[in-house]
């Protein structure tokens, strides 16, 4: 599962990644351009972009290599690229805001985390069908599935759970508690280890889609980078110390700088 990842030195190309088991092929979501560009390892060169939804976010690649998945959340839906030609296929429709995307060992399954809907979509790697939508917590966002590939852990970032779901009947188990806003799960080769990645407390945008979008609020001597060009609407939240207060400049991009005279920067 890919929800952005660390940026490749070197390579004009947007962070979230999925990687290709067939050819050496690295699969990169560029969020802005809607598209996915295909990079080759064995050279770091990029490929020629490949058309996607609106705003991708998340790739998953099929244990045999032939396909890659990527989430846009921006439309709702997946979009299963063939690997070996860099073909996108059709689109399939999942449930709202797509981020976390991860598939079954067998290759059968990709299950999708649709975090506005507050669900997970099976789509059958088969035919690219989804398949009825399983409820799970507020805002799920990371997905990970066990080597065995029996049970699928869900991160639910809104009310600080985890839920486990039976692959064989797609049915849910209790709820697992987490720390504050799960985020990102992984684990362990052996199964037996879940570790969870979770968010510090934020303030709340919203996007150009009018979706609710979080942003770390830690003013002192740092800020963080608002999205490009998306609106904004009052922080809902200010817990810590340091509060921060933002303005926009006459492109509307948003600047974002602390309320300290101590710590004031912009970009």
């Amino acid at each position: 599962m890919a929800i952005g990842g660390e940026v490749i030195a070197s390579i004009p190309v947007a962070p979230a990644i999925g990687a290709s088991v067939v050819t050496p092929t690295a699969y990169v979501a560029n969020l802005a351009d809607n598209t996915v560009t295909p990079i080759s390892t064995a050279t770091n060169t990029p490929g020629s972009a490949i058309a996607v939804g609106i705003d991708p976010s998340a790739i998953a690649v099929t244990p045999d290599g032939k396909t890659a998945y990527v989430t846009s959340y921006g439309d709702n839906t997946v979009t299963p690229i063939s690997t070996a030609t860099n073909t996108p296929g059709p689109a399939i429709a999942v449930g709202s805001e797509p981020l976390g995307i991860a598939v079954t060992p067998d290759g059968k399954t990709a299950y999708v985390a649709n975090r506005n809907s507050n669900t997970v979509t099976p789509i059958s790697t088969a035919t690219n069908t989804p398949g009825p939508a399983i409820a799970v917590g507020n805002g799920p966002l990371g997905i990970a599935i066990t080597p065995d590939g029996r049970t699928a852990y869900v991160a639910n970032e809104f009310d600080n759970t985890v839920t486990p779901i039976a692959t064989a009947t797609n049915s849910t188990g209790p709820t697992i508690a987490a720390g504050n806003e799960p985020l990102g799960i992984a684990i362990t080769p052996d199964g037996k280890t879940r570790l969870r990645r979770q968010r510090r407390r934020q303030d709340c945008d919203s996007d150009r889609h009018g979706h609710e979008r979080r942003r770390a609020n830690n003013c002192r001597g740092s800020y963080s980078r608002p999205y490009r060009g998306h609106p904004r609407r009052e922080n809902c939240v200010r817990r810590q110390r340091w509060l921060s207060i933002s303005d926009t400049d006459r492109h509307g991009h948003q600047h974002h700088r602390a309320c300290d005279p101590r710590w004031e920067r912009s970009h």
